[in-house]
Formats: structure tokens, C-alpha cells, sequence
């Protein structure tokens, strides 16, 4: 007995399509430019430099509550993030 189906190829493509065009980001915004800027959730911390228009953007690998650390004016600032949806979330400080 086999339990193999057959799925069309535009069924296929269209799947993978859409998973390709999801993702969890967290967008920095606010903060100096070309600043330190990090997210850390539990022991994993990713860190980049801010852009021209003080913004940066994280691929997240993972759900949960992310702290975001830059700078602005010159002074550390911090918050939080509860990343638990597939979409874009926006931090301006």
C-alpha cells in the first residue's frame, strides 16, 4: 500500500511561493545613524549598524520576546518586541 499522492506542479509552486514570501523581521527605527543597534532573545543576540536614516532590520529566526538595544542622541535606549506572528514589527525609538 503506498501513501504517496500526486500534487500538482503549479500546487507545488504555489505552496513554496508563499512560504518564500513570509518572514519575522523586526525593523529598528529612530536611532543614530550608523549605530550599534542589537535584538536578544534568551542567549542568541544578532547585531548590525544602522543605516543613513538610523533604521536597521533583523531577520528573526524565532518567536518569543526579542530587547532591542541602539542608541540615540548618543544615549542607550531599550525596549521590547513579542514576536508571535509572521509579519514585519516595527520598533521607533
Amino acid at each position: 500500500m503506498s501513501y504517496i499522492s500526486t500534487v500538482s506542479g503549479s500546487s507545488i509552486d504555489a505552496a513554496i511561493s508563499c512560504i518564500n514570501n513570509m518572514w519575522l523581521q523586526i525593523k529598528v527605527t529612530g536611532v543614530d545613524v550608523n549605530s550599534s543597534v542589537s535584538i536578544t532573545k534568551g542567549s542568541v543576540t544578532f547585531s548590525g549598524t544602522s543605516n543613513m536614516s538610523g533604521t536597521y532590520v533583523f531577520n528573526v529566526p524565532a518567536f518569543g520576546v526579542w530587547i532591542i538595544r541602539a542608541y540615540k542622541g548618543g544615549v542607550p535606549v531599550i525596549d521590547t518586541v513579542t514576536v508571535n506572528q509572521i509579519m514585519q514589527y516595527t520598533i521607533t525609538f
